[in-house]
């Protein structure tokens, strides 16, 4: 089959049970040597010169015991055990129809211990063998207030556990039965007796709550709704379908074996290899390591089997899975998908409908051992104990307010403008030019104690400004006379007299010469030397002084960075001189010696990872973002460009340590116009409630192709390079983006997206020209230190007139304060989308005069629409069975889930047959019993999207 790449997706997994179960375990090794002479068993081989006639004793068994424990959270998660809560802690806003939930990090942590107190316990399939020790208990403000429900109090285990008369604190330990001390204050309140595990001890805190007995059996699930609360989630970012050829080898590896590609793959059959294989995924994006540095696992993930191939080299995961798939017919096929391993995540969810208009609390708690053969909940021995005592893991508030305070609505209403000072009443025309470009009036104090007002612009420009602090002239010749062809195979740095050029060496290997312009006229030593005069206003332009300092300060705070620099140059400057002198031997030949620039000595991690983080304005002081508060109001979306200048001045203030002779600027002038990852950069600030109530907002920015690009020449596996795209070429550095030498461009599988692959697997950094044509920009193209360059194109148009949108790679995405959002993207922006993280989809439904209801979808995620968007008949689910009448009108009660969860499994049946009827496929679409996994995909309620279309910047550049 063709091998078919999948955009990103999200898979629901029934469960991920552990190999083991949390607690203590004794392994016992019994042996029995037999006797050579007779056949009688005996203890052990008898010693001297008679031992082999003499007759061995009578049975005798040796044994040995060795116990061992499981440790795994019980009475405390630590904080990276939790990835996110939703709702949010302490957010506003309209969920009253959304059941909360938990995710964990950790993926089988809710099948990690029983919720069976006794031996028996059903068998695998059964109600409730899927069950999730954990449960979430959603209280409402009434509950708390009346008294139904203790505030949680914190004690050590040797607070609450039960000792024997005259027995030592050393455990196991059961907790008692019967606590005087009561988290309620209420003192028949009862626990059942639980066995502390080795594992614990003495000191370890516990959270207890007291919920009236009442109230808990409204709450509490049973051991079938249990079943549907908690499933598995995973995310696949890059995933491709590749034959099933590839399963004879990888079949080799048993479940739990490891063993290495080598061995996996040995004695293959023609065109099974592990090359071929490798190169396959490749292609996809995924990159194995050589099969000597790749380890394969097999493992059994719900009802799956799954092969987890290891980059020993460089720890990175892939997993391998037979799965279904459709040809090119649509024909239902075995495939063998192969996808990033990202991590899975657990999930756990409620039953319990918030509040309306009010505040809910939502308590996490243990069920280990709560529940006995028949599904009956254990209170405890005093039957008439009112109050029930849990272990409380985790707990979090939130309120419910009005309909129009959800995350679309917030959004929605956000004032959108650029990133500038509205006029204020009264300015001349020469001032309102001067406001719409960004600029901001600021006390400036001179060096000799005056003072005055100057103007400042933020990085963050309202406008595109193309300067550079070392700006390119493309020369008519390609070659000048007087200096020198570059050695390096993408050219690079030669000098003519006290001028620096350019040269590049390109794909059909002619040159194009450039030569260096320094913006301010000379190389800056000094922060004054940056300093504008503004002739309309009479008025110092301070920006790029301002940003010339802040990045020497920067770099001076900063005494590892500073110390590593230093003697960086130090090592660059001797070795310069050592090629200087070199050259100028008579009896040495210059052109065996490599050039300057290409032979210097890599900078330390320190310097590049520290340049790395300026680039993307880390560090940068907020108020050298946004000088004026007005500028960025509450409720508020500001659009973007990053002035080019700003960072050149910002990053050569700080490689300005140590500057100080002309041979310091010289040898500096080596190095620093390469400082500039990303000549074109753009982004979004965002003031909301909505980024401190919604942690997991993300934002994607999009760029329009120019009409006309085609993406690849045929759809066949070829490499291709960046001249056989020609206009994507052009298209992408037009906005700062560079093409690797290699690629593969590969489409979804429903031909409405495909990705650039960058396909060089030993990347390496290249100085190159963007735009040399009408806009030359010199950038440093760094193609892996955390990413290859991967583009994404969306058509969102049809297939006879397509509407190309390219994703921009997210370079930063960083929450400055409570309520500050900053967002950065490589290129220029167009399109701006804002929605919520796909692993904080919720669940829950929808409502209207006060009844609820699901539109149920199909198995592939896809909703059952017809034609003109609506709902099918006979999907749509009214959600009738609640344990609290309290649902029907007012919301706030408790889900029946196993009902609920029938009721789907009975529609969705009746759909799958009236399908297969209506397609004569003779039923083979019916569906099978619904799971936790199917449940999830139900109940998940889809993230709406807030879209933005940028204005292209109207403001042009012009000059100093």
């Amino acid at each position: 089959m063709a091998n078919k790449l999948l955009s990103g997706k999200i898979e629901f997994i029934q469960y991920h049970k552990p190999g083991l179960m949390s607690g203590d375990y004794e392994v016992k090794i019994e042996q029995t040597i037999g006797d050579k002479l007779d056949g009688q068993k005996t203890t052990k081989k008898e010693s001297g010169a008679g031992a082999a006639s003499a007759k061995i004793p009578t049975e005798t068994i040796f044994e040995n015991t060795r116990k061992f424990t499981v440790a795994g959270p019980r009475f405390q998660l630590a904080p990276q055990d939790i990835y996110t809560v939703f709702p949010p802690p302490g957010s506003l806003g309209e969920h009253s129809n959304v059941l909360p939930h938990v995710i964990f990090n950790r993926s089988t942590l809710p099948w990690e211990r029983e919720i069976w107190s006794g031996k028996d316990q059903p068998e695998e399939g059964e109600s409730g063998s899927s069950a999730s020790w954990l449960a979430l208990l959603v209280f409402h403000q009434d509950d708390i207030e009346e008294g139904r429900v203790s505030q949680p109090k914190v004690m050590e285990l040797k607070e609450v556990i039960k000792l024997k008369q005259g027995e030592k604190k050393k455990g196991p330990w059961k907790l008692d039965e019967h606590l005087k001390d009561s988290a309620a204050g209420i003192h028949n309140t009862a626990i059942p007796e639980t066995i502390i595990g080795s594992d614990q001890h003495p000191e370890d805190k516990v959270t207890l709550i007291d919920v009236e007995r009442a109230l808990l059996e409204e709450l509490r699930p049973s051991p079938a709704d249990l079943d549907f609360l908690a499933h598995v989630r995973q995310r696949k970012t890059v995933s491709v379908d590749v034959d099933t050829k590839y399963k004879t080898s990888l079949k080799k590896c048993k479940e739990k074996e490891t063993k290495t590609a080598k061995e996996v793959f040995a004695k293959a059959n023609k065109g099974e290899s592990y090359a071929e294989f490798r190169e396959v995924l490749k292609k996809a994006g995924i990159r194995l390591s050589p099969q000597k540095f790749c380890s394969i696992t097999s493992r059994k993930n719900g009802e799956k089997i799954e092969w987890v191939l290891t980059n020993t080299d460089n720890k990175k995961q892939f997993v391998a899975r037979l799965d279904r798939g459709k040809d090119k017919k649509g024909k239902q096929i075995d495939v063998l998908n192969v996808f990033t391993n990202d991590a899975e995540v657990a999930i756990v969810v409620a039953n319990r409908l918030p509040t309306p208009n009010g505040l809910s609390t939502v308590h996490l708690v243990s069920l280990e051992d709560r529940y006995n053969a028949e599904g009956e909940f254990q209170y405890g021995a005093d039957a008439k104990a009112n109050f029930a005592r849990l272990v409380s893991l985790k707990q979090w508030s939130f309120s419910c307010t009005r309909p129009d305070r959800t995350f679309k609505e917030i959004i929605i209403a956000l004032d959108k403008d650029t990133l500038r000072l509205k006029e204020p009443a009264g300015v001349t025309s020469e001032q309102s030019e001067i406001l719409e470009k960004g600029y901001v009036p600021l006390r400036h104090y001179l060096r000799k104690g005056d003072k005055t007002v100057s103007w400042y612009h933020s990085p963050l420009l309202p406008w595109r400004n193309s300067e550079r602090l070392y700006g390119l002239e493309r020369l008519a010749s390609a070659k000048p006379g007087g200096f020198p062809s570059a050695s390096s195979e993408h050219g690079g740095w030669t000098f003519k007299g006290d001028d620096q050029y350019w040269v590049e060496r390109s794909t059909d290997k002619k040159f194009r010469g450039f030569k260096v312009k320094p913006c301010f006229g000379s190389h800056p030593r000094v922060s004054d030397q940056l300093l504008r005069l503004d002739q309309a206003s009479g008025i110092f332009d301070t920006t790029y002084a301002a940003a010339w300092k802040l990045g020497r300060l920067m770099a001076l705070e900063d005494k590892r960075f500073s110390v590593a620099l230093s003697n960086w140059k130090r090592t660059c400057a001797q070795h310069a001189h050592r090629f200087k002198q070199a050259g100028g031997d008579l009896h040495l030949h210059a052109d065996e010696h490599p050039d300057l620039v290409s032979s210097l000595a890599p900078p330390p991690p320190e310097v590049s990872t520290w340049f790395d983080q300026r680039n993307i304005l880390k560090g940068v002081p907020f108020n050298y973002l946004v000088p004026d508060s007005r500028m960025l109001p509450e409720e508020s979306i500001r659009f973007f460009e990053v002035d080019p200048l700003w960072m050149d001045c910002l990053l050569d203030g700080a490689f300005s340590l140590g500057r100080v002779t002309e041979v310091d600027h010289r040898q500096d002038y080596q190095h620093i116009i390469a400082d500039n990852r990303y000549p074109k950069m753009s982004g979004v600030l965002i003031r909301s409630e909505a980024v401190s109530g919604w942690p997991g907002m993300l934002v994607d920015a999009f760029y329009k192709l120019p009409s006309g690009v085609e993406l690849f020449k045929s759809e066949d596996d070829a490499t291709l390079t960046p001249d056989d795209v020609p206009k994507l070429r052009k298209a992408l550095e037009s906005i700062g983006l560079p093409l690797p030498r290699e690629i593969a461009v590969k489409y979804s599988d429903d031909h409405e997206s495909c990705i650039v692959n960058d396909l060089d697997t030993n990347p390496d950094y290249v100085d190159m020209i963007l735009s040399a044509e009408d806009d030359p920009q010199l950038c440093l193209m760094m193609p892996d230190r955390d990413r290859q360059y991967h583009y994404t194109v969306i058509n969102e148009g049809t297939e006879d007139a397509k509407e190309l949108y390219l994703k921009l790679p997210l370079l930063r995405q960083e929450r400055l304060g409570n309520g500050v959002l900053l967002c950065l993207f490589q290129g220029a922006v167009q399109r701006v989308d804002v929605h919520l993280k796909p692993e904080t989809l919720h669940f829950g439904f929808k409502r209207e005069d006060g009844k609820f209801w699901k539109e149920l979808k199909q198995e592939n995620g896809e909703e059952y629409k017809d034609e003109n968007d609506q709902q099918l008949e006979g999907t749509t689910l009214e959600i009738t069975d609640w344990k609290t009448k309290e649902s029907e009108s007012l919301g706030g009660g408790t889900l029946d889930i196993e009902a609920t969860a029938a009721a789907m499994e009975k529609l969705l049946k009746i759909k799958a047959t009236a399908d297969a009827m209506g397609k004569l496929l003779d039923g083979e679409k019916s569906l099978k019993k619904i799971t936790s996994a199917q449940f999830a995909l139900q109940m998940i309620e889809g993230n709406e999207l807030v879209r933005f279309t940028v204005d292209a910047p109207t403001l042009k550049n012009e000059g100093a």
